[in-house]
């Protein structure tokens, strides 16, 4: 439930409309409102209020830390108050009355009186139900405890105050806020968690949060946050806004209603379109910031229902108030909750006026966020305030129920369907408040409320007790209407006709053309309906002069009137089914488009695997680069420089621990804040962000210490030691994530608003960083590796030169976002197999212990760019990322880049229907072709060509990453060329030509040769075999030891291709490697690079408090109890108490001597029958299981028996 009084339905498809603004500035604390000009016709029937541009809005974010022991203690009645508010029973609900049925009223007031005695029964049902829920509410506030208190004072004038969360909040969680006006502090508020989620992929990166409360002006704000058993709220904040009203507000008209009219229903007679659009103030009307938006909008292909919602926020605004209400509304939706627009499509104030939501076009099936698991073919319209709370006087909900049904006639009069009636919706979430899982399917009333398909009791009883009033005025106003058509499908060649089916209320004159998918005219067809009800016209399968056509899918377009008024036109689809002697349908698109290519990435600059078959040809490094950079010299440079490597991106926390590589490491001194502590691999170093600045805290045998905090934390390794960087959701790899050299630095970072932490590895960019450049396998040859070296040197120059980057503190990342910088590993490219070969390749780079060898021009490091391998020849920077170029980066010949022995020579992708269609934006693709090249037979545009003859286009890059290609070097499609392929010839050297080693065979990984993956869980690698063949046989190997031991054996398929499986990785925290061998009469003839495989716990941690004494003391025979409680809280876990029987609790042995499982929340209890003998003392702990892995450990428990 989000906002006001919200119907949903569904629009007939039609063209997408440009979106205008952007969304830059959106991480400033101040935005200034700007009109954006409208963006679809319907909006011209509005209000005649002037467009004018809001004042600036006012924009503040503060995260929340802490609980204030005064906040708990002031607001407890507050929360006992709210819990007693959702367990009271609902008073009786007054209905407006319903204007007389045209068929007679004593069935009407029968309906009305019977509908009333029902809801009265069912409050007599309801009073055992109630009494239960009272002793199911004292459970839950005994369950519930304080997160979060805080008090904000002196911020800036608001009039919105939100709270949101990174993660959804707990079940149950409970959130009041009070604010301070200008008489002082108002009463606490409860503030509904809104979990009701938008769909797709704008769910993906949005926050959680609670329903806006809009106040008056206030400068101050009080929280509280309670959630069962203390469950932790992830990064809480409080996004407070401010849109002041301004003069032009006041021009909104009021709506058109009569307040002494008999009733609310209006109906609509003999205009010339059956219902009309209703007045609607549009966004830019309502001062809609057009910049805010985060994407385009979405459509539909059809409404099919609406949803009716409240915005459970302040309902006793100003009618000049509303619109600055709205303002605020959206910009909590698209910058405090990160939605795409506003949630809902229309919104209603409480004085019956109409506002225009989310954009794209009010006449348009645009998809909301309005209702989770079904925000697809419906809109929504929430009414503007608290209606559970808040009911208006008569004429006020009158003119909402006028406003709304008016909204609904046109809506469902376009799409043709049934206030009153009921269709069919499927779920595609169940997120939020669905109660549907995704793919189910169920029956919804076309007109609803969001309580009707959600868990939720949104609108709110006063609204929820209009909606039989609304449905009924609705459908008055439509007037004469044609429901439900549709096209029942028929097979060629057979007597049955195509029929077209609907409901209609008033006899109808009809046409219907039929279409085909070539774009003709097929068949015409009128006539007419003499009496209101079942319609069927009958196609027979013919066209205009008699004769067949052939099987197909056909669009019927029908056009009708009635009662002297128009319907608006429904197009369809009619399909002819082909049978097993029916003729091809020679309109209808393929099925696929197949595109052939070659390389892999975006072909700029050296190519990895060209520099490796040139070394094979026998170049060294220096002529390999300088030939991919045309005009340059190796030569002799300082790299002695520190470099900043992103390893954490903008994350809320960074774990850290240390392990040692000798007897004399495992020391990690960690400082921060002036505080220096050492500490050693069994601690767990927690940073995390603590009021602007990084907190320090250090975890150690299931205690828990805070160091202290400041501007940045930094953690060094002492003597021979490796340092584990991680996040809270990665754990502790056994391999990635490692680093031995310089230090790692956490600094905090403002992004949007909210507060991040980075962390950095400062090292030596010489060597240090280098040894850990993992972007060639370890196996190549010599002149290969040192080519790479030279780029990776040079590119981290140039990244040096152009200064440090404000998002992250750091030059570059380590190659996995967000920046795709060169790939960084650290220790594990170091210690992977063959290590030392590329440790050799760098050292040969060197010059002096501070310089080494760089490619220059003019004497500065050039940017070395570089991909694994281009389609022939090499990309320029201009055609590749638009601008001037760069002198160096040209395009150049590279057949060395093609060579066999590269898995990407050569690649094929099979593109369907759907994904051409949706890449193009287009209903169906007829043609793909490629109508435009760069020099370097990159593709400069792809073509598609529609059904009609129009075109839709897309440049190379924008069709590799819609069609996700490896490279934008489109050789064929269909095997068509399209524009032919003209690349550029060589430079005049001498080039050894490339063959490859004589009765041997290469083996490519189609898999990451380092990869992390959940212990327990089956791995697929993936390989192919070079020359390809079917059926060579295909060993997979892991390293045991020294030696190599084959675990499976298969054959290979089409092309070389084979798939093998790593059923169960384990056990965790290990390192497995793999390689893919090819064999013949059992003799090995072709091997694969190494395949590290980073075996990693596949369980979610847990910590497990004592509720009993750490020490307990007990006499010989008496039995003893130890409880505990294990967070988050899941029943069913399986949990081992063990002893220890030899060593320290940290490095000696537990022997198991107990078993139990959690109760419900997570609670834990062994009993001992008796504690013997005297004299004795043992050491227990708790270990949570879980897939066979350890999910949590209890602290120590020591037991005397005297």
């Amino acid at each position: 439930m989000r906002g006001g009084l919200v119907v949903t339905a569904v629009l007939a498809a039609s063209l997408i409309l440009p979106v205008m603004g952007d969304s830059q500035n959106q991480n400033s604390s101040m935005t200034s409102i700007y009109t954006a000009p409208r963006l679809a016709d319907p909006t011209t029937t509005s209000t005649s209020a002037t467009p004018q541009a809001a004042p600036p809005l006012i924009e503040q974010r503060f995260d929340l830390a802490g609980v204030n022991p005064e906040i708990v203690t002031e607001s407890q009645s507050a929360l006992q108050a709210s819990l007693d508010a959702d367990y009271e029973l609902e008073t009786s609900i007054d209905f407006l009355p319903l204007v007389p049925s045209a068929s007679g009223n004593e069935h009407g007031h029968e309906h009305e009186h019977g509908h009333e005695h029902e809801h009265e029964h069912g409050h007599e049902e309801q009073d055992q139900a109630g009494a239960e829920s009272r002793a199911q509410q004292v459970d839950q506030l005994s369950d519930l405890e304080p997160v979060l208190a805080t008090r904000n004072s002196g911020t800036k004038p608001f009039t919105l105050v939100g709270i949101t969360s990174a993660e959804p909040f707990a079940a149950g969680a409970r959130v009041l806020v009070r604010v301070q006006e200008d008489f002082g502090w108002s009463s606490w508020t409860p503030l509904e968690v809104s979990q009701d989620l938008p769909d797709g992929a704008e769910a993906e990166n949005i926050l959680y949060g609670t329903e806006p409360l809009l106040t008056n002006s206030a400068t101050g704000v009080e929280v509280r946050i309670d959630t069962p058993d203390g469950v932790e709220i992830s990064d809480p904040s409080m996004v407070l806004l401010d849109s002041p009203t301004i003069e032009s507000d006041a021009d909104i008209p009021e709506p058109e209603f009569d307040a002494g009219n008999s009733g609310p229903i209006s109906t609509v007679a003999a205009s010339t379109v059956s219902a009309p659009m209703p007045a609607i103030i549009s966004r830019a009307e309502w001062g809609a910031d057009e910049r805010l938006l985060r994407s385009g909008p979405k459509f539909a292909p059809t409404i099919k229902a609406a949803f009716i919602h409240h915005t459970a926020s302040k309902s006793n605004y100003t009618a000049e108030e509303a619109p600055s209400q709205m303002r605020n509304l959206y910009t909590y939706f698209t910058k405090g909750l990160k939605y795409s627009d506003m949630a809902y499509n229309f919104i209603v104030d409480r004085f019956g006026r109409l506002y225009e939501g989310r954009g794209g076009g009010m006449d348009k099936a645009v998809i909301g966020g309005h209702t989770a698991g079904f925000n697809d073919q419906t809109f929504a319209i929430s009414a503007l305030g608290n209606f559970q709370n808040f009911k208006p006087n008569d004429p006020d909900m009158g003119a909402i129920v006028d406003s709304v049904s008016s909204l609904l006639a046109w809506k469902l009069s376009m799409n043709h369907r049934d206030p009153n009636g009921e269709t069919t919706l499927v779920s595609d979430s169940g997120a939020g408040t669905s109660k549907y899982k995704p793919g189910q399917t169920t029956n919804a009333l076309v007109v609803g409320g969001h309580g009707d398909i959600g868990s939720t009791s949104c609108p709110g009883k006063h609204l929820e007790a209009q909606l039989p009033t609304i449905r009924a005025a609705a459908g008055a106003k439509m007037g004469a209407s044609m429901i439900n058509p549709t096209a029942v499908a028929a097979n060629w060649g057979q007597g049955e006709p195509v029929r077209v089916r609907a409901i209609t209320n008033a006899p109808l004159q009809w046409n219907v053309s039929i279409r085909s998918q070539c774009g003709d005219v097929v068949r015409s067809i009128s006539g007419g309906q003499g009496e209101p009800g079942e319609l069927g016209i009958d196609w027979d399968k013919n066209n205009d002069a008699g004769q067949p056509v052939p099987p197909g899918t056909y669009t019927v377009t029908m056009n009708s009137n009635g009662n002297g008024e128009a319907l608006y036109p429904w197009v369809g689809q009619a399909r002819v089914l082909a049978t097993a002697d029916s003729p091809p349908d020679p309109c209808a698109p393929p099925e696929n488009f197949t595109l052939t290519g070659s390389g892999f990435g975006h072909g700029v600059g050296l190519s990895q695997w060209g520099a490796r078959a040139m070394a094979n040809a026998g170049m060294d490094a220096t002529s390999i680069v300088t030939y991919y950079y045309q005009g340059t010299q190796v030569a002799p440079v300082q790299d002695d420089m520190e470099i900043l490597v992103n390893l954490e991106y903008q994350k809320t926390r960074v774990d850290m621990r240390s392990e040692a590589l000798d007897a004399s490491g495992g020391g990690l001194e960690v400082s921060v804040g002036g505080v220096v502590v050492a500490g050693s691999p069994a601690d767990v170093f927690q940073f995390q962000r603590g009021g602007g600045q990084v907190k320090v805290v250090r975890i150690s045998g299931g205690a828990t210490t805070v160091i202290g905090q400041g501007p940045s934390a930094t953690a060094r390794p002492v003597g021979e030691t490796l340092v584990h960087v991680s996040n809270k959701g990665r754990g502790f790899p056994a391999t990635g994530s490692r680093f031995r050299y310089g230090y790692v630095e956490v600094t905090p970072i403002t992004v949007g608003g909210k507060v991040k932490l980075n962390a950095v590895n400062r090292l030596r960019l010489h060597d240090e960083y280098l040894y850990g450049v993992a972007e060639v396998p370890n196996s190549w040859p010599d002149a290969a590796m040192q080519a790479q070296v030279l780029a990776a040197r040079t590119y981290a120059l140039s990244k040096i030169d152009a200064g440090l980057r404000k998002s992250c503190n750091c030059h570059l990342d380590d190659g996995y976002g967000p920046f795709s910088d060169q790939a960084f590993a650290g220790w594990s490219k170091q210690s992977s197999a063959q290590g030392d070969r590329w440790i050799s390749a760098v050292n040969a780079t060197t010059t002096s212990p501070a310089t080494g060898l760089a490619i220059l021009q003019e004497g500065k490091a050039i940017k070395a760019f570089y991909s694994s391998s281009n389609g022939g020849a090499s990309q320029s920077v201009a055609d590749a990322w638009g601008g001037e170029g760069l002198p160096y980066a040209n395009s150049v010949a590279d057949p060395y880049s093609i060579d066999p022995s590269n898995p990407d020579a050569s690649w094929t992708k099979v593109v369907t229907q759907a994904e051409a269609a949706q890449a193009f934006g287009v209903p169906a693709v007829w043609q793909l072709a490629v109508t435009e090249r760069f020099g370097s037979g990159a593709v400069k545009t792809l073509t598609a060509t529609l059904a009609d003859g129009s075109v839709a286009t897309r440049t190379g890059n924008e069709m590799r990453s819609l069609l996700g290609l490896k490279s934008n070097y489109v050789t064929g499609i269909d095997g068509n060329a399209g524009i032919p392929v003209a690349q550029p010839a060589a430079p005049e050297m001498v080039v050894p030509e490339v063959a490859p080693p004589a009765s041997e065979r290469s083996v490519a990984l189609r898999t990451n040769a380092q990869a992390d993956h959940p212990a327990g869980k089956p791995f697929t690698i993936k390989a192919k075999v070079n020359p390809a063949k079917k059926g060579l046989r295909v060993w997979l190997q892991q390293r045991v030891g020294e030696e190599w031991k084959t675990i499976s054996k298969k054959k290979t398929k089409a092309k070389g291709k084979v798939t093998l499986k790593v059923k169960d990785p384990w056990p965790p925290s290990t390192t497995q490697v793999y390689r893919v061998v090819t064999t013949k009469k059992k003799v090995i003839v072709g091997t694969s690079v190494e395949l590290a495989l980073g075996v990693v716990p596949s369980v979610k941690q847990r910590t497990v408090a004592l509720l009993s004494p750490a020490v307990i003391s007990k006499k010989d025979g008496k039995p003893f109890v130890i409880k505990a409680k294990m967070r988050p809280g899941k029943k069913g876990l399986a949990v081992w108490r063990q002893v220890l029987v030899s060593g320290d609790a940290e490095t000696g042995e537990w022997r198991t001597v107990g078993k139990t499982k959690t109760k419900a929340k997570g609670k834990i209890k062994f009993k001992v029958k008796k504690a013997t003998p005297a004299g004795s003392t043992y050491i227990y702990r708790l270990v949570v299981v879980d897939n066979r892995q350890a999910a949590g450990v209890s602290p120590i428990i020591t037991l005397s028996v005297t």
